[in-house]
């Protein structure tokens, strides 16, 4: 780990870092390395410098992890009660059409009904129009007699 890294993750400026280890410079000899323009430090050199610069445990970071988390939990229970919306909607759109679906049958059955019973009123009128026919004789037949006539004029004769 570098000075740079070190200072990061522990919340500091790095020329905090850099002015302790010049000012005890004895604590760190041996235990600082240079590559290039970085300075790594050691596990004994990490140490002394956790003992000046302990990681800072933030109560913020805390609480802000545990909102963002609250936060993704209350996405997730939005995209639930989401979903289970979308299923009622569709559910309800699917009672509705079923609902109309029925509503035309019973229409169409109460149209029926009612053909059925004029239907069946056509039916007794021309079973009683046989009936007469059949109570006719075969002169009523030829000559066109109607009983209902040949009563008509016998009550209009009796005036």
């Amino acid at each position: 780990m570098n000075i740079t890294q070190f200072a990061k993750s522990h919340n500091i400026k790095y020329e905090n870092v850099s002015m302790f280890i010049s000012r005890h410079k004895k604590m760190f000899e041996g235990h600082i390395s240079t590559v290039g323009k970085f300075r790594y430090l050691d596990d004994k050199a990490i140490e002394i410098l956790e003992k000046q610069y302990p990681p800072i445990v933030s109560h913020y970071h805390n609480e802000k992890n545990e909102f963002k988390d609250k936060y993704l939990e209350s996405l997730e229970h939005i995209k639930c009660l989401q979903n289970e919306l979308l299923k009622i909607q569709n559910e309800l759109s699917d009672y509705r059409s079923k609902k109309l679906l029925i509503e035309t049958q019973a229409d169409k059955i109460k149209h029926f009904e009612a053909l059925v019973k004029e239907y069946r009123n056509d039916i007794e009128y021309l079973k009683q129009q046989c009936a007469n026919l059949q109570n006719r004789s075969f002169f009523d037949f030829l000559f066109r007699r109607n009983k209902k006539r040949e009563t008509l004029n016998e009550n209009h004769s009796a005036f």
